[in-house]
């Protein structure tokens, strides 16, 4: 589980103060199965590349897109893509039992099919953030058709590399109980006492007063931070036993509804961009990727700063975003089965 962090401490990650008044994209509901919701953002280009977000479960997607100035999905439909985001409801009570297979492979197929009917189109590149990342690599090892190309950003891949605080708190944390939801408040808690020190130097530190601009968008990161949904109680469980204390995906042993998931049989391009310093997922375990890979297939990018400047900060702007766009747009082919 990934998503839910304070803001870094680098000054070079803080989102830039705002240029306008906060309000997200227009975006219009083309198609919904719950628990997910697929959105097109209406200002795209309407004959586009059509591009898929696969957000996270942990958090609500206001954080791709919290300015006008400082919006990831805004570069995106700059760039003349047709973008939209595949996002998750609140989870049911009868929703506890929803699991990895689901998230991963059952859902985001049924939407993808709806994204690719919707535009008249076979295949979609694919955006997966965070968690969202895991489940759209899961889905894109099991299902490759429908996916032409692959970014993945703050992806955890081997969750038992690199300095990672988040894997040894959902090691030493209890047994899961599937009996309800996971409360979204609990989460919140676990994840920001990751960071309590950083959290309280930010906010107290002398000389901290920030201008009004600035100040109303740590309130919102803020805001953003404690906002966490509840969570379907066995996909925790299954994500917390399965990919951090046996580390399944990375060694080759997860199986999900009679499917292996193996990382070897990805054929799409991916572009796998990982933060140098991520407290959440650290660089090692996000670029293991390219072990399983051919040469060229893969495209490592460690950007500087930590985990919520890959998405707000101003450095993310200017230059990952027309990255993002700029590989999208290059030639390369599916690599072809075995």
């Amino acid at each position: 589980m990934t998503d839910s962090h304070p803001p870094s401490s680098d000054a070079n990650d803080d989102p830039a103060p705002p240029q306008h008044a906060a309000s997200g994209a227009p975006r219009q509901e083309i198609a919904a199965r719950s628990p997910w919701r697929l959105y097109r953002y209406t200002e795209s280009a309407k004959e586009g590349p059509p591009v898929c977000i696969v957000y996270s479960l942990i958090n609500r997607p206001t954080l791709l897109d919290l300015d006008a100035e400082y919006s990831l999905v805004r570069r995106l439909m700059e760039q003349g893509r047709d973008v939209y985001l595949l996002s998750w409801d609140d989870p049911a009570p009868w929703q506890r039992l929803l699991g990895l297979a689901d998230y991963a492979l059952r859902f985001p197929r049924q939407a993808i099919d709806a994204l690719c009917r919707h535009r008249g189109v076979d295949a979609v590149d694919v955006l997966g953030i965070c968690q969202g990342g895991l489940l759209a690599l899961i889905h894109a090892t099991v299902f490759p058709a429908r996916i032409r190309r692959l970014v993945l950003m703050a992806t955890p891949v081997d969750t038992h590399r690199g300095e990672h605080r988040l894997g040894r708190l959902l090691r030493a944390s209890g047994p899961v109980p599937l009996s309800r939801n996971v409360a979204g408040a609990e989460l919140a808690a676990a994840f920001a006492s990751l960071r309590l020190t950083d959290l309280a130097v930010r906010r107290y530190r002398p000389g901290s007063s920030r201008p009004p601009e600035a100040a109303q968008s740590w309130q919102k990161m803020e805001a953003w931070m404690y906002d966490c949904p509840d969570q379907p109680a066995r996909l925790v469980q299954e994500t917390v036993d399965w990919l951090y204390r046996e580390n399944r995906l990375a060694r080759g042993l997860l199986e999900l509804d009679g499917h292996r998931v193996s990382l070897d049989a990805l054929r799409c391009p991916v572009f796998n961009i990982a933060a140098s310093r991520d407290h959440l997922v650290p660089a090692e375990s996000a670029l293991a990727l390219a072990e399983w890979l051919p040469e060229g297939q893969v495209s490592s990018r460690l950007e500087p700063g930590g985990h919520l400047g890959l998405f707000v900060s101003g450095r993310s702007q200017r230059t990952l975003a027309p990255a993002i766009g700029a590989w999208l747009d290059t030639d390369g082919e599916p690599r072809a089965p075995h």
